[in-house]
């Protein structure tokens, strides 16, 4: 009569589990990364209907791979997570066909490719919590396998990036100012449901208090993650122009070097461009009289544009020169003082009335 330890060896499937949940359990890391590099190899990426996929996760395999992501042994890690990210992972023929869908015969559009359903069960196993740990690791390589992998769990999955979202916010909340630029990728494509509303209105205050008191990059992460905020939900331009936001954006156009003025234009353009009208309280709301945003955002505008496939230097890789227009033209539009400033330099400089072709101009 055949016993349960047959039917393993005939199914190479409740053998992988079998092996890999033994592995977890007493293995050596030796054995552990075996187990997880033969979870990955068995996964063909080409196959759009997830069979060995949906096979491993119903008899446990994300579970297990989940849980050796907290492994002392860094490398039995790294391997867990990339086994995590090769279960969750779209196939290559549905990445291709998301990518250059006209040019393979399909419109590219997410309803007509099929995409990894074991996705959903990650959450089940707390694995986008368990893989954010990984990611705010020590080891360079960790990190990058823990982010390669919440890619792939977080594409085209709104619960998946809702779990990564929340566990950004608690790093956030622990002083842990590298949460950043992590939530300003992860806010490309993210669907502005009132689940991630509330979660981005929790980081508000945290994201402000680093705006103001940081230096350096951390300081430029948060003025560019706020702006980025603003662009997908305008509502919190109002509750942040009331907690005094425009006062550091004000200071870095007038004093910041290259990517924190940058950052800074990006930013009070993405605030103001519901509510122009803010910028006539002057003083009162950026600390400085607006003339003396002025000839800094001037200075912007006539700014050469890069060379095609030059880099500019920009966080983010954004031209601001478009934005420091609109935000000087509103500025004139709602501040005498101002507005008397541009006119002269419109006098004196005519040269500067002329953008260069594609650019904005200011009035």
């Amino acid at each position: 009569m055949a016993t349960e330890a047959d039917d393993h060896v005939d199914d190479p499937i409740l053998a992988l589990v079998s092996a890999l949940e033994s592995a977890r359990q007493s293995g050596t890391a030796d054995q552990k990364i075996a187990a997880l590099k033969a979870v990955r190899e068995a996964i063909n990426p080409v196959d759009d209907s997830y069979l060995v996929q949906k096979d491993l996760a119903t008899e446990g395999a994300v579970e297990a791979v989940v849980g050796m992501l907290g492994e002392g042994d860094e490398a039995v890690a790294v391997e867990a997570a990339g086994a995590v990210g090769a279960l969750v992972a779209h196939s290559e023929t549905v990445s291709v066909r998301l990518r250059h869908g006209r040019e393979v015969g399909y419109g590219g559009r997410p309803d007509q490719v099929s995409f990894n359903p074991v996705q959903g069960t990650l959450e089940e196993v707390q694995g986008v919590r368990k893989l954010v740990d990984l990611l705010f690791g020590q080891s360079a390589s960790a990190k990058d396998a823990a982010y390669d992998a919440l890619m792939s769990a977080c594409s085209y999955n709104h619960e998946n990036k809702l779990a990564f979202l929340r566990a950004l916010l608690g790093r956030l909340l622990d002083g842990r100012a590298e949460a950043l630029e992590f939530l300003d990728t992860l806010m490309a494509g993210l669907e502005m449901t009132d689940d991630v509303a509330v979660v981005l209105d929790q980081a508000l205050m945290p994201v402000l208090k680093i705006a103001k008191a940081a230096e350096g990059r951390e300081k430029v992460d948060a003025v560019v993650l706020l702006g980025t905020i603003c662009e997908e939900r305008p509502a919190a331009s109002a509750f942040l122009v009331g907690e005094g936001l425009l006062q550091p954006l004000a200071q870095m156009i007038i004093t910041g070097d290259t990517r924190a003025r940058d950052a800074a234009v990006h930013t009070m353009f993405q605030v103001i461009r519901k509510n122009k009208r803010v910028l006539g309280r002057g003083e009162e709301v950026l600390g400085v009289k607006g003339s003396s945003l002025v000839d800094p955002l001037i200075q912007i505008v006539q700014a050469p544009a890069p060379a095609e496939g030059q880099e500019d230097g920009n966080p983010k890789g954004f031209d601001s020169s478009d934005e420091a227009a609109l935000v000087l033209k509103a500025l004139a539009e709602q501040d005498p003082a101002s507005r008397e400033q541009v006119e002269e330099w419109k006098r004196t400089r005519p040269q500067g009335l002329d953008p260069e072709p594609g650019r904005c101009p200011i009035m």
